[in-house]
């Protein structure tokens, strides 16, 4: 489903594994989220295709966490801030959202 990456209602989803298919140049971001229509936790994954580059720092610096504070993109990079203080950032030329 196409979706506006910036305005993706992630706060608080769960990051619960990340891969990238270097042939295919495909980075999948597999998240977990309450969803209130369904009263129960959903997954999705976010895919990000034609990726050129990903940064994937784990150091939490605001201490542990796998929940998402917010989504952005700029400038062909997409940027998932994590609520340990993580940037995660993915150079890709788009992306889809799909629940599971």
């Amino acid at each position: 489903r196409q979706a506006v990456f910036g305005t993706l209602e992630l706060h608080d989803s769960s990051v619960s594994s990340i891969e990238l298919l270097w042939e295919q140049g495909i980075c999948r971001v597999h998240i977990r989220f309450w969803s209130e229509e369904l009263g129960m936790v959903v997954s999705a994954t976010l895919e990000f295709q034609n990726v050129s580059g990903i940064d994937v720092p784990r150091r939490y610096d605001w201490g542990p966490s796998s929940s998402i504070l917010e989504t952005r993109h700029s400038n062909g990079v997409y940027f998932i801030q994590m609520q340990s203080g993580d940037l995660i950032s993915i150079s890709a030329s788009g992306f889809t959202f799909s629940t599971c």
